[in-house]
């Protein structure tokens, strides 16, 4: 069965919270950086990088981005 994005991001939900956080991840291992260096270093990364998670907050859904390659791939949790 497809789902219709659409449909599930404008669902009901809560008006007091934001609908979407868009986080870049990306990792250094130079302990010589200082915080704005390493901002610095990551900044010339975000547009090839591949770390973007992008998170639906009234669903709950995410979603890994490539946004070199404009890759999209949904994110599913294991529920134990």
């Amino acid at each position: 069965m497809k789902r219709n994005i659409r449909e599930i991001l404008a669902g009901s939900f809560p008006s007091d919270m934001p609908h979407w956080i868009v986080e870049f991840h990306t990792e250094f291992d130079n302990p010589e950086l200082t915080p704005l260096e390493a901002v610095k270093m990551a900044t010339k990364e975000i547009m090839q990088g591949h770390g973007w998670l992008v998170i639906h907050m009234r669903s709950g859904l995410k979603w890994s981005v490539n946004l070199g390659r404009e890759e999209v791939v949904e994110i599913e949790e294991k529920k134990s």
